[in-house]
């Protein structure tokens, strides 16, 4: 994978598909159409080889490995959100 050429947006957007549970409530929270969620999931899922969520009952469960993608993507992105707060 080029890291240059990775979309770094498509981890805001896994960090709140994450905590929310759903791509419509992640789209309200973010301002976008749950169709761009959607997108944005499967272009990083794309990305990185892996499948980050199955459906079950209409309802969307992470995979192991979304598991772990959010455990160490969530805290980095956190310190980038602390980075950016300081220069307010």
């Amino acid at each position: 994978m080029d890291f240059s050429k990775f979309d770094l947006n498509l981890f805001k957007v896994f960090i709140k598909v994450m905590e929310t549970g759903s791509y419509v409530q992640a789209s309200e929270a973010l301002d976008v159409s749950p169709p761009a969620i959607s997108l944005a999931m499967s272009r990083l899922q794309k990305a990185l080889q892996q499948e980050l969520f199955t459906r079950s009952n209409g309802k969307i469960q992470p995979t192991s490995a979304a598991l772990a993608l959010y455990e160490n993507v969530r805290s980095e992105l956190l310190t980038f959100e602390a980075v950016l707060s300081s220069f307010d």
